[in-house]
C-alpha cells in the first residue's frame, strides 16, 4: 500500500476497520426476554464486542446497546 501513497497511519486504519468487521461477524445473538429483544449469546460473543470497541475506540457499553437496544427515530419531527 506504500506504492500507491497509502501512509502507514491510513493502513493502520484500515486494518482495524477490516478487522473490527471481521470481529463483528462472529458475534452471535440470542433471543431477549423481551418479545423483540436481544443479548449476546455468549461470552466469545462478549470478546468479540469488546474486540471491535478497542479496534475502533469506542466505548464498549455503548456498542452493545448500540447492537442490543432497538430504537426509533423521528425524522420529521425532531426536537
Amino acid at each position: 500500500m506504500d506504492i500507491v501513497g497509502v501512509s502507514q497511519q491510513e493502513q493502520d486504519a484500515i486494518f482495524r476497520v477490516v478487522a473490527a468487521i471481521l470481529h463483528l461477524g462472529n458475534i452471535e445473538f440470542a433471543k431477549g426476554i423481551e418479545i423483540d429483544s436481544s443479548i449476546l449469546k455468549d461470552d466469545k460473543s462478549k470478546f468479540h464486542l469488546q474486540m471491535i470497541a478497542e479496534l475502533l475506540m469506542w466505548d464498549a457499553v455503548a456498542l452493545e446497546d448500540a447492537l442490543l437496544k432497538q430504537s426509533y427515530t423521528d425524522l420529521y419531527n425532531k426536537a
